[in-house]
């Protein structure tokens, strides 16, 4: 199993962690699902936003990078649908989802700070994953790892 089989399956089983909290969340009334949607829908959206930027930092979507979304959340993008994705998600995704960001993930520690811890240690997997995958790494990508390991 190479390093990055190894954080891809590390990133599964925290992923897992997480949504199984977050739906104990929702049945322990500390989320109201009915009035503000899913919490794990919530944090999914979050973190494939995460990941796109991770993925984009450098002005370049590799298939190993693709690959590697498509492993870790299920989904079925070629290079060019990703790039398109981005490409229409590119505001979303700049200077306003860091503060988006910041403010869910301080939901998320009001709500546990386990889950929280949790959903920090899978950002730096998602981060050393998405170093991993292409085998370059430019430094518009250090830069984005650097701000995302910040929160």
């Amino acid at each position: 199993m190479t390093k990055l089989d190894q954080l891809t399956e590390s990133f599964r089983m925290k992923w897992e962690k997480i949504l199984i909290g977050c739906d104990a969340a929702e049945e322990g009334g500390q989320w109201d699902s009915e009035r503000n949607g899913s919490l794990g829908t919530y944090y999914s959206l979050d973190l494939i936003g995460a990941i796109l930027r991770l993925i984009a930092a450098d002005g370049k979507v590799t298939e190993q990078e693709t690959e590697y979304l498509n492993d870790a959340f299920g989904f079925d993008y070629d290079t060019d649908e990703l790039k398109e994705v981005w490409t229409e998600s590119a505001d979303n995704l700049g200077e306003d989802f860091e503060k988006r960001f910041a403010s869910g993930l301080a939901r998320l520690t009001f709500l546990s700070e386990e889950l929280a811890a949790d959903y920090r240690e899978l950002l730096h997997l998602i981060s050393d994953i998405i170093i991993e995958s292409d085998g370059v790494t430019a430094p518009e990508e250090l830069e984005a790892v650097r701000r995302l390991k910040a929160f």
